[in-house]
């Protein structure tokens, strides 16, 4: 049902209109102000009750206010800085704990050596697990293997990362943050390189260059199929024609049905970049074709969205939607509830046009920064009624601003 812009309630059926659409007011295209955190950074922020959260490289987990001149904070220092080279996770632990060891938001870092918890009430950090030095955590370690997808996947109830035992097998594993339930191992893929994991609905993935795994959690039901002899999937973003996002994992995994699980898995085959698409049950893989300058990119949650010259198509987020624009290539597209947000085609290097879609609405938003590139561009957020466009300057010394934001609100 259409409603009045800024309009707190439904005509139709009275819902507080607040929690489906958070931009409530007019957003003027041109009306854009920056925001940025000093230091050296690698992943994207991440977002909860309005803040963003990024881990810099030196071990220095900061918030930041979307507010109009704010400064970052710092919450703690992580004494093991290798954990802002992975992929870390912002989860809500309510009361799962009865040991009390961790409670409320709290964000969860891994290296190869520990899984770390730091409260964002108090900026006290806690080890949840620490790894024995002959089964270390499948983790990236130093500049070199910084663009790996390694890390962990979290929500309030568990974490999960990928052990390597000293026979080179990968070991998919999942603590629990009460810790009075045992932790799981329930699947054990062949050695070599890794990408993972992921998690969307609890349904979690990853794959080495032979195999592809996925555990529903729900069910515990572990799946694990052979990749097919002609697909290579792909370990760190170096392809030219499939981009995927900094700090995203090069997977797309579609909502879970009793009777079927299915996922995506960026890779090449036949000289080419594109999806490779893996029915568990069925055991079935096709190859999905991508033209040069498509992107993959994947919210904290595990939602993906696979951005090809005029669509963006989402997956794990209420099924599959397909937003149709024309797209700058190689730029990210993501779904902040209830918009699916990308970039469209200019005509000027360095200027950004964003659009954020939704069934009801559409907005576009401008701003310039040579900068923001899809190299660099790691996020487009919906902070309380702020929209906010995040991306790294990696060249940026540890007194440089290495992570800025184009901001917008309401008038």
């Amino acid at each position: 049902m259409p409603n009045r812009t800024g309009a707190a309630y439904c005509r139709a059926c009275g819902a507080l209109l607040a929690t489906l659409d958070p931009i409530r007011g007019a957003i003027r295209a041109g009306a854009s102000s920056s925001l940025s955190m000093k230091g050296r950074f690698q992943r994207p922020p991440l977002a909860a009750d309005g803040f963003l959260y990024a881990l810099s490289r030196d071990g220095v987990l900061s918030q930041l206010s979307s507010r109009p001149g704010a400064n970052a904070r710092q919450m703690a220092q992580i004494e093991a800085s290798p954990a802002a080279f992975n992929r870390a996770a912002l989860v809500n632990v309510s009361g799962a704990d009865r040991q009390g060891l961790v409670r409320g938001r709290v964000f969860l870092t891994v290296n190869a050596a520990r899984v770390e918890a730091v409260s964002l009430l108090d900026g006290l950090s806690t080890v949840l697990y620490e790894a024995h030095p002959a089964e270390p955590i499948v983790a990236n370690r130093s500049e070199g293997d910084t663009t790996g997808f390694k890390g962990l996947a979290a929500n309030g109830e568990f974490f999960a990362f990928v052990l390597r035992n000293e026979r080179g097998d990968n070991l998919l594993t999942l603590q629990y943050l009460d810790q009075d339930r045992p932790g799981e191992q329930p699947i054990t893929l062949e050695g070599g390189q890794v990408a993972g994991p992921a998690m969307c609905d609890r349904q979690i993935v990853f794959c080495t260059k032979r195999q592809a795994a996925l555990y529903d959690q729900e069910t515990q039901t572990p799946f694990v199929l052979d990749l097919p002899s002609d697909f290579e999937p792909l370990f760190s973003p170096c392809s030219e024609d499939l981009h995927i996002a900094p700090g995203s994992m090069p997977f797309a995994i579609e909502p879970r049905d009793l009777d079927r699980h299915t996922i995506h898995i960026a890779g090449l085959s036949g000289g080419g970049a594109g999806l490779l698409q893996i029915d568990f049950e069925q055991d079935k893989k096709s190859f999905r074709p991508v033209p040069r300058g498509s992107s993959l990119s994947a919210n904290g949650d595990g939602v993906a969205c696979l951005a090809v010259l005029d669509s963006v198509e989402v997956f794990g987020a209420e099924g599959a939607k397909v937003h149709r624009t024309r797209l700058q290539p190689g730029m990210p597209a993501y779904y902040a509830a209830p918009y699916v947000a990308s970039f469209s085609e200019v005509d000027f290097v360095g200027r950004h046009r964003v659009n954020l879609a939704s069934s009801s609405r559409s907005i576009d938003l401008q701003f310039e920064d040579d900068r923001c590139n899809e190299d660099s561009c790691c996020g487009i957020y919906l902070l309380g009624p702020d929209v906010a466009v995040a991306y790294l300057d990696v060249g940026a010394g540890d007194q440089g601003e290495g992570l800025r934001l184009a901001r917008w609100s309401p008038r």
